[in-house]
């Protein structure tokens, strides 16, 4: 529900208010449900990323193997493509 003759400060505090207040009414069972749903939401995360990150090596090889292999082509982006994905794996990795 909004009120059009509040601020957004007092906006904030009474939806914060309204949200505390759902929360103490959870029981432990639900408590446990919400953390057991974070986790698997937690874990699917993580094995998105690391699927992601496998196929990103795997197409940066064959994008290397190309390259050495047929030379540079005009126009298609080698180093911008190869430096975004060499970073991103970098960066997946906990390199950078």
């Amino acid at each position: 529900m909004t009120y059009n003759d509040e601020t957004l400060r007092e906006r904030y505090h009474r939806e914060h208010a309204e949200h505390l207040a759902r929360l103490a009414k959870l029981t432990p069972e639900q408590i446990e449900e919400m953390a057991v749903g974070h986790h698997n939401a937690i874990a699917a995360a993580d094995s998105l990323r690391a699927d992601l990150l496998a196929a990103l090596e795997d197409m940066l090889a064959g994008w290397k193997y190309i390259r050495e292999s047929h030379g540079d082509l005009y126009g298609v982006g080698w180093d911008r493509a190869q430096d975004k994905a060499t970073a991103a794996i970098a960066r997946a990795r906990g390199e950078v």
